[in-house]
């Protein structure tokens, strides 16, 4: 939850900077179903109280932070796609193994419906569209993002539980 609240603000952010009233509404709406939808699913699983970040959230919050101060869309979005991308393939693989008592049917149910995997799919045709849009030194930066964003949602499924 500690991360979803920064994450939110980094959507908000690319809605800001967004090129096109369509992709505006995109991230914006990316934003409030963060802060809604996504952070209830989780404190149903996590009492929030007294939690303290762990080095990976601060990791991955101080990346996405410094994507969004760089006043580059292309590459700020970049950074967002791997959320979306991660948690549709998670919600893909699972869909349909697991039955209603299973301890994070709503999280799973959540990340494999059809209207996520459609977001996530806007999402990166977003990304690609500014991908073609950039400049070679832009793509790599965006690239570099990427990867870099990936590498630290593969850390939280790393990290130890408190």
């Amino acid at each position: 939850m500690l991360y979803l609240r920064e994450y939110a603000r980094v959507l908000a952010r690319a809605a800001a900077l967004a090129p096109t009233v369509d992709e505006q509404r995109f991230w914006a709406a990316a934003s409030v179903s963060c802060l809604a939808e996504e952070a209830e699913l989780h404190r149903s699983h996590v009492d929030p109280a007294g939690l303290e970040p762990a080095a990976s959230t601060l990791d991955y919050t101080d990346h996405l932070h410094a994507a969004s101060s760089t006043g580059s869309y292309a590459v700020l979005v970049a950074a967002v796609l791997p959320c979306f991308v991660l948690y549709t393939d998670i919600g893909a693989r699972w869909r349909g193994t697991f039955g209603p008592d299973h301890a994070y049917a709503d999280w799973l149910t959540a990340y494999g419906d059809e209207v996520f995997a459609a977001s996530s799919a806007e999402a990166a045709g977003i990304v690609d569209a500014a991908a073609r849009a950039a400049s070679p030194a832009v793509r790599s930066a965006m690239a570099a993002a990427y990867d870099r964003s990936m590498a630290l949602e593969r850390a939280f499924f790393e990290a130890p539980l408190r």
